[in-house]
């Protein structure tokens, strides 16, 4: 007869996905961190590759940091440690770093050298690459991206088909979704966007925060600024030095809004053609 303990032993190693390798090390913020190893294959249909049985994967202080169930999986020499956890199918690849108590799930993906820390949440089919950082209490869902040397902070939400890059800053109660682009998506990495969905290159420092909304098709790149309660939807193009700003709204057809220009107020539709119109003003400096 089998004793409990034994059953209850080979039922426990049956269930887990990977290991902690004690003799495989490093130590960060004082914190010990142990190399995984792979207790059988893991999987997704994302297009990832599989890990096979006594594959090594990435660090982790602990199995609070990477759930035994599902296929998420922690590679390269990536690293999550403090509270972080990552869940469901999620993967963090090469020398990225999660940490604090940030949580990463679903079917995300967080690669290159980016940072994912705080209380942030990447959930669903978003990733995370580059240099990018991602912290405090933001949240990036659906299929968004965020790439570059982009950073999303503060209470900031990004979703949707949303791409954040280069320089680019989302932070505040800003909330960013939709079918747009800030910055110049990366292409290096392989990364597959949605066919239908092919932003115009633009680049930047473009900043959206406080509680702006930027929707639909609009692009926001160089070094304009759309903030406090502004709202840019629609085909609209704000780049230069423009800032958007108060309650302005500006939606529309394929419309270029550039230049040095202060918009703070007043709705302005498909019948954008004159910038020196009511509700328009030099930007300051």
């Amino acid at each position: 007869m089998i004793a409990l303990s034994q059953l209850w032993k080979s039922t426990t190693v049956k269930q887990q996905k990977y290991c902690l390798l004690p003799e495989d090390t490093i130590t960060i913020s004082g914190e010990t961190l142990y190399r995984i190893q792979a207790l059988r294959e893991i999987g997704t249909d994302r297009g990832w590759g599989r890990i096979e049985k006594g594959d090594k994967g990435g660090y982790i202080t602990g199995e609070h940091n990477l759930s035994q169930s599902g296929e998420s999986w922690v590679g390269g020499n990536a690293k999550v440690y403090g509270n972080a956890m990552i869940s469901g199918n999620a993967r963090v690849l090469d020398e990225a770093s999660v940490f604090d108590r940030a949580i990463v799930t679903d079917d995300t993906l967080i690669s290159g050298t980016a940072q994912v820390f705080g209380d942030a949440c990447i959930e669903r089919e978003a990733a995370v690459g580059h240099q990018a950082r991602v912290y405090d209490w933001a949240l990036i869902e659906g299929e968004a991206k965020v790439y570059g040397n982009a950073s999303v902070f503060g209470w900031a939400r990004v979703g949707g088909l949303a791409i954040i890059a280069e320089e680019a800053q989302v932070f505040d109660n800003a909330r960013v979704s939709g079918r747009f682009c800030i910055g110049r998506p990366p292409s290096d990495r392989g990364e597959i966007l949605p066919l239908e969905y092919t932003p115009p290159v633009i680049g930047g420092n473009a900043k959206i925060f406080g509680s702006a909304r930027v929707r639909g098709g609009a692009n926001v790149s160089e070094n304009a600024k759309v903030y406090e309660n502004a709202v840019v939807t629609g085909l609209v193009d704000v780049k230069g030095n423009v800032e958007v700003a108060g309650r302005a709204y500006l939606a529309g057809e394929q419309r270029e809004i550039t230049g040095n220009l202060l918009i703070r107020r007043g709705f302005f539709g498909h019948k954008i053609l004159d910038l020196s119109g009511p509700g328009l003003e030099p930007a300051a400096g």
